[in-house]
C-alpha cells in the first residue's frame, strides 16, 4: 500500500509555513525543519539615501526589506523591482510607492529592470550574502551600474529537527522540497551526518529549477524532479501532480 505523502520543507519557517498551507490545501501534510535561519545583517543605506539616490532598487528577498525602514520621502518615491508578491508587499510597508512586481525568480525579471532603465543607471541591489545570479555583471552588460549591499544571510542549522528524525526513521518521508543549491547541499550535510547516503532513495526530491536538481542529485533521492518555472506555484503543482493524497 502506498504510503501517505509526507514532505520535508526546508525553508526558513516563515516560507515553509505559507507552502505547507497551500500543500495542506491539497491533501499533503509536511515537516517544517529548515536547513538554514534567516540573520537580518544591518546596513547604512540612511547616509546613501542622504548623498545620492539611485534610479532604482532591487530586492530578491522580503529578508532584504529592513534596510529601506526610516527611508526619507524622496527616496520612498524611487521604483523598486521585487522578486515575488512577499518581498513586494514587505518593500510597501516602508512607504514606497513605485514597487514592480515580478515573479518569483530573478532571471525573469533582470530583462524587464534593462527594458525599464536607461543607459549609464546605478541600480542599488539589497541581496543576501549567498546570491543565486551575478546580478552586476547581468546588467553590466546593459550599461546598467549595480551597487550590492548585503542585508542578510542564512546560517545552516546545526542538526535534523526531532520530528524529521522520527519521520525518517519511521520511513514515512515521502519527499523533500528545495528552493536553492544550497539547501540541497546543507541538507545533504545533515542527513549524512546521521543516516546513510542510502536513505535517500525512499524519498522523492522536489527542486525550483535544474541547477537545483543537479546539486540535489549528490545524494541518491528516488527520483527527482524540477520545477518546469522557477516559482512557488510550480513547485505546489510539482509536488501535487507527484503525490497524490491517499484516499
Amino acid at each position: 500500500m502506498r504510503k501517505p505523502p509526507l514532505i520535508w520543507l526546508t525553508r526558513p519557517r516563515e516560507d515553509s509555513e505559507q507552502l505547507a498551507a497551500r500543500l495542506s490545501s491539497h491533501g499533503i501534510d509536511s515537516i517544517i525543519a529548515p536547513v538554514m535561519q534567516i540573520e537580518l545583517i544591518e546596513t547604512n543605506l540612511l547616509n546613501l539615501f542622504s548623498h545620492a539616490l539611485p534610479e532604482a532598487f532591487l530586492l530578491t528577498s522580503r529578508h532584504a526589506a529592513h534596510a529601506l525602514e526610516g527611508a526619507p520621502e524622496p527616496a520612498r518615491a524611487v521604483p523598486v523591482f521585487c522578486v515575488g508578491a512577499a518581498t513586494a508587499a514587505a518593500v510597501r510597508t516602508h512607504g514606497f510607492t513605485q514597487v514592480i512586481e515580478g515573479e518569483d525568480d530573478i532571471l525573469s525579471l533582470l530583462p524587464r529592470i534593462a527594458a525599464t532603465l536607461p543607459s549609464a543607471s546605478r541600480l542599488t541591489y539589497l541581496a543576501g550574502e549567498h546570491t543565486s545570479a551575478d546580478v552586476g555583471t547581468l546588467l553590466g552588460t546593459h550599461a546598467i551600474h549595480t551597487d550590492t549591499y548585503t542585508c542578510y544571510r542564512a546560517v545552516a542549522a546545526a542538526s535534523l529537527s526531532p520530528a524529521l528524525h522520527e519521520a525518517l526513521q519511521t520511513e514515512q518521508l515521502t519527499g523533500a522540497c528545495f528552493f536553492s543549491a544550497r539547501s540541497a547541499g546543507l541538507a545533504q550535510q545533515l542527513l549524512t551526518q546521521t543516516y546513510p547516503a542510502t536513505l535517500a532513495a525512499s524519498i522523492r526530491a522536489y527542486c525550483l529549477s535544474l541547477s537545483v536538481a543537479e546539486a540535489a542529485a549528490a545524494l541518491p533521492w528516488c527520483t527527482i524532479h524540477a520545477c518546469h518555472v522557477p516559482t512557488r506555484d510550480a513547485m505546489v503543482d510539482l509536488i501535487v501532480s507527484c503525490e497524490p493524497p491517499v484516499l
